[in-house]
């Protein structure tokens, strides 16, 4: 298999059980599963193939896809090991399935492989971009979800509340994160206010004021999974992106300060330089989409 043709989208951990059972609860599910998943994909050049494989650095790929092959390579057990009911695994695997088909879409556009590339390229040069796509990118696959398969309406809702986003107060976190984690709850679980930041919430509001022609909101357009992949990447850079990086500088500002006056006191050694807020919470409350180039 040509690696060059494959694009990796989350990890299963496997260790502590038998390869055997492990294989077994793999079919199993998808024998259970096989028309649902089938209908549900509903492109004939691509198979939907249980099971996945393991990269050169020994890690083993869970979700990827296949491009020479025309092949989706999928584990549910990435799901189950986290303690997800059987209902929620199935939405977490749909998901992660919305991914691939986005990705396949964008590939299928003009210039597709090129904006791709590009947009790799930038989450490598600021890996924080990454989490804020993967905010607004979750949007649009769960509401694919849901007009796809209605049934799995509010046990996505569930998974939002109960597993993903159980606080609502997201005040205790670097700027920025709030923002971006916002932009996915406020969607995802419509009945409860959030609380973060003024600031955050001042520019959450000011983008909920900007409307198309027919009154949509700024998310609701750039999430419709009808939309090309392009031109949600182009929405979101223009109108997005712009705010996330000046709460990440905000960020940035408030730890060089607490870096100093930690130096000032003798407490620490005071690198503001290497402040880089919130990067050890960019998983939290979000189905990971990790980019390879």
């Amino acid at each position: 298999m040509n690696p060059e043709t494959i694009v990796d989208f989350s990890q299963a951990n496997g260790e502590g059980k038998d390869k055997e059972q492990q294989d077994k609860e793999v079919e199993e599910f998808f024998q259970q599963n096989k028309d649902f998943l089938t209908s549900y994909a509903q492109d004939s050049s691509f198979t939907v193939e249980p099971g996945g494989f393991t990269d050169v650095a020994g890690n083993y790929i869970g979700f990827a896809i296949d491009l020479k092959h025309g092949r989706i390579l999928a584990d549910p057990r990435f799901f189950t090991e986290k303690g997800y009911s059987p209902q929620k695994a199935t939405v977490g695997f749909l998901h992660e399935l919305e991914h691939l088909r986005e990705l396949a879409d964008l590939l299928a556009e003009k210039d597709g492989a090129k904006i791709w590339q590009r947009q790799n390229s930038r989450f490598r040069s600021r890996p924080r971009l990454q989490i804020l796509d993967n905010c607004v990118a979750d949007v649009r696959e769960n509401r694919s979800i849901q007009h796809r398969a209605p049934a799995q309406r509010e046990v996505l809702t569930d998974l939002y509340r109960e597993n993903l986003f159980p606080e609502r107060n997201l005040e205790n976190k670097p700027l920025h994160l709030q923002f971006a984690f916002s932009l996915l709850r406020n969607q995802m679980i419509t009945d409860e206010a959030i609380e973060v930041d003024p600031a955050v919430k001042e520019e959450l509001d000011r983008l909920s004021g900007i409307r198309t022609k027919s009154g949509a909101t700024l998310m609701d357009f750039l999430t419709r999974p009808d939309l090309p992949p392009s031109l949600r990447l182009k929405l979101e850079e223009q109108f997005l992106e712009p705010v996330y990086e000046k709460f990440f500088q905000a960020d940035v500002e408030k730890e060089k300060e607490k870096s100093a006056q930690s130096a000032e006191s003798g407490e620490g050694e005071g690198k503001p330089a290497e402040a880089q807020p919130g990067v050890d919470q960019s998983k939290e409350g979000v189905l990971q989409k990790p980019a390879k180039p």
